[in-house]
């Protein structure tokens, strides 16, 4: 009977530190826990309207990793920038740069930061020439210019476009 009591006591004892330790599965059996986590975007740069959808990838003090789909929360430092919805997409509100952070819940010390450039709107764009003339084989460089609304005009990378190509400027 001594033998099955200090049994019983080291089993229970045992028990409780495991719960303390890990995250427990529906079963009730401990399974391991985030170390850390990394958090993507489908796109690098947004347009004010656009959206983008968070990934997330854990690695567990086991040393494995895996995509991460639940028990997160997301945040902003700029909302009027760009916003987070509970399920991780971004959509970009105004032109700056904000910060999404992601926690994993179970262990909120367990976070991970992207930053998310909304670049503002095209007002117009404009040709640094607007006539060519080119000879069968040959090929020359347009300049496309593209102006943002309150912010300074930036020059696109020269692109060569084969003869084949039909180009027709207005009328």
């Amino acid at each position: 009977m001594k033998r099955a009591i200090t049994l019983s006591l080291i089993l229970a004892m045992g028990a409780l530190s495991a719960c303390s330790s890990g995250h427990s599965t529906p079963g009730g059996v401990l399974g391991p826990t985030v170390s850390s986590i990394v958090v993507t975007s489908s796109a690098s740069n947004l347009s004010v309207g656009q959206t983008s959808q968070l990934s997330v990838n854990a690695t567990y003090n086991s040393g494995t990793t895996a995509a991460l789909t639940s028990g997160l929360t997301y945040k902003s430092d700029n909302t009027a920038v760009a916003t987070v919805n509970s399920d991780g997409i971004i959509t970009a509100v105004g032109a700056g740069t904000a910060h999404i952070t992601v926690t994993d819940t179970a262990q909120p010390s367990v976070t991970s930061v992207i930053t998310v450039t909304v670049l503002p709107a095209v007002s117009s764009i404009s040709l640094a020439n607007s006539t060519l003339a080119l000879a069968i084989g040959s090929s020359s460089q347009l300049i496309v210019t593209a102006n943002y609304a309150g912010a300074p005009s930036h020059r696109s990378q020269p692109r060569r476009y084969p003869t084949r190509c039909r180009i027709t400027f207005g009328r």
